[in-house]
Parts: C-alpha cells; sequence; structure tokens
C-alpha cells in the first residue's frame, strides 16, 4: 500500500534484452534482476527506506569478444530520511554493492561501499535547492583500464571516491524553468573533475 503513511513494500521484476546491428556485427545486452522495497514511518518526520536488488547484466559482442561479461549482481541500500516539514528533507545513506564476472577465466570482482547526505530545500514562490555529497570505498581484483573494468567500477577507481553535486531549480515564469547544476567528483590517483552547466526549459 503506497499510500499508507506508516508502511509501505513493492516487489519489482526487470528482464531486458537488446539486440543492435553495429558495424562489426551484432551486440547483445541482457539485465535480469528482482528486488524488494520497503518504507516505514517509525517516528514522526523519521522514514526508514530498505531496498535489495539480485540480477544478472550480460553482454554479448560478435566483434569485440574480449568485451564480454556475466556479471552477478546485488545491492543494498538503507536509508533514514528526516523531514521535519514540507520545505526540508535530509537523508542519510549507505550502500553495499558487488559484481562478480562469470564469463571466461578472469573471475573479476568489486565490492563497492556508498555513504552518502542528500539535503533538498524549497524556497517559498522561489525555487528548489538540492545539494548531496558521497564517499565511495571500491575493492577490485582485476585490470583498472579495461571495458569491463569501466562497466564494474561504474566510471570509478579502486580505492577512495568521492562525489558531490548543488543543483538549484527556479520558475521564472508560468512557461520558463531555470535549472543551475553543479557537479563533483575525486578518485584515487586522479585530478578532481568539476562541471557546470546551465539550462532553461519553456513549457507548453
Amino acid at each position: 500500500d503506497r499510500m499508507n503513511t506508516k508502511f509501505s513494500a513493492d516487489l519489482n521484476f526487470l528482464n531486458n534484452n537488446n539486440k543492435t546491428l553495429l558495424v562489426n556485427g551484432f551486440e547483445y545486452r541482457s539485465v535480469m534482476s528482482n528486488g524488494i522495497n520497503l518504507r516505514w514511518n517509525f517516528y514522526k518526520a523519521f522514514t526508514f527506506n530498505f531496498s535489495y536488488n539480485n540480477g544478472k547484466s550480460e553482454r554479448r559482442s560478435e566483434f569485440f569478444g574480449s568485451n564480454n561479461y556475466s556479471l552477478k549482481l546485488d545491492d543494498l541500500k538503507p536509508a533514514i530520511t528526516w523531514q521535519p516539514s514540507a520545505s526540508f528533507r535530509i537523508e542519510a545513506n549507505y550502500e553495499l554493492s558487488s559484481k562478480k564476472n562469470t564469463f571466461g577465466e578472469g573471475k573479476e570482482k568489486v565490492l563497492m561501499h556508498k555513504g552518502g547526505v542528500e539535503s533538498s530545500y524549497r524556497i517559498v514562490n522561489r525555487g528548489n535547492l538540492l545539494v548531496s555529497a558521497n564517499i565511495i570505498r571500491i575493492n577490485y581484483n582485476g585490470e583498472p583500464n579495461t571495458p569491463l573494468a569501466f562497466e564494474m567500477l561504474e566510471g570509478f577507481q579502486p580505492g577512495n571516491n568521492a562525489t558531490w553535486s548543488v543543483s538549484y531549480q527556479q520558475s521564472l515564469s508560468k512557461f520558463l524553468q531555470l535549472n543551475l547544476v553543479y557537479d563533483g567528483r575525486r578518485s584515487e590517483g586522479s585530478k578532481t573533475v568539476h562541471v557546470g552547466s546551465i539550462q532553461v526549459r519553456a513549457h507548453f
């Protein structure tokens, strides 16, 4: 019962298959997963959220055979949210995920710990401010600079990583919306990356 103010639970099932014809032959991708999401409003403005997903991700390429993989996926994420009012919310979350390649002889494994904080504040008649920060610790037993490593590490590097972001959204008029976004990322052994963007949307 998603409308229940105290507790809700739902199950998720996903089976996605894709076949693409490229210049060098066909490429196949598939994702299968199932999981559970729980929400418990255990005390006034405090909410506990829990999710677990288990599945499999595969890729097969007729030309780039060295990039083939079959990943066994497990993901566990608890989070606590404090929302004292309709305009302010802060969440502390933790995520533990593992990936294991069962294709070929590499047997690459990833264990990822991710802890983060996210806060949002709605300014009446002005806009929405969202701030988040994450610390990510990754253990990986394979070669880091390969297409498989990029897929398993989600673009990060083994060791300590960090991400942070600030975004602001404001309605300029009934039809125009302004979005300001700043994202930062740092990985062990790499330079800090800063990305900023400005976007104006028109709604008709």
